[in-house]
């Protein structure tokens, strides 16, 4: 009787116990999106020669928790104007329109300007997160030059159903600005090289 008793008590004491709280995952990156005009583009697919004058990111992370540190410099690889989003798993910041060429974003998991959730666990467990891509502004299809091609593309896109790449201006809408955006990008283009050959 004494023996089940203790085995009762034993059993009762370890049912009683506070389970201890497990600590999330580190928060990990699950999409990158950069926007232009009043569009969002998730940089999954295509990232070289973007057409767009880009002008900020939007990241959203995969925990359940939010991020409650980090700040304007949490990214590098810009020269960032604004940031939003604290106390969320969406953080966006903001800067001037990117020059064409390539670039390299770096999200903080490091350092003072590491992002963490409100476990204050650092991004990927103490990581740094680094996402390259490359602008070509009114490169329509993708192909790392600005021409006649481009114009037709975006002049035909007007008449189909929405490509995300013919909005060159970010408004929602493939339309005949879209197309003189391009056009004058070439113009130009094209004025810069015959100065180049004298």
């Amino acid at each position: 009787m004494r023996g089940y008793l203790k085995h009762f008590l034993a059993v009762a004491l370890v049912v009683a116990a506070p389970l201890a709280k497990a600590e999330p995952p580190p928060p990990t990156v699950n999409e990158f999106n950069i926007f232009f005009g009043s569009q969002r583009y998730n940089l999954t697919d295509r990232t070289t020669f973007l057409p767009w004058d880009i002008t900020g990111i939007t990241v959203m992370f995969s925990v359940p928790v939010p991020i409650t540190s980090g700040n304007v410099n949490s990214l590098s690889g810009v020269s960032a104007a604004g940031f939003s989003g604290l106390g969320t798993s969406t953080l966006s910041w903001t800067f001037p329109a990117l020059s064409d060429g390539p670039h390299s974003f770096v999200l903080a998991g490091t350092g003072a300007n590491a992002l963490k959730d409100s476990y204050d666990i650092p991004l990927y467990g103490g990581a740094d997160f680094t996402k390259t891509f490359s602008v070509l502004f009114g490169d329509f299809n993708g192909d790392g030059k600005v021409n006649s091609a481009d114009v037709d593309g975006v002049d035909a896109a007007r008449s189909r159903p929405y490509s995300i790449f013919a909005d060159i201006d970010g408004n929602g809408v493939v339309d005949i600005n879209d197309v003189d955006l391009i056009r004058a990008t070439v113009s130009r283009t094209t004025a810069r090289s015959k100065r180049a050959v004298r």
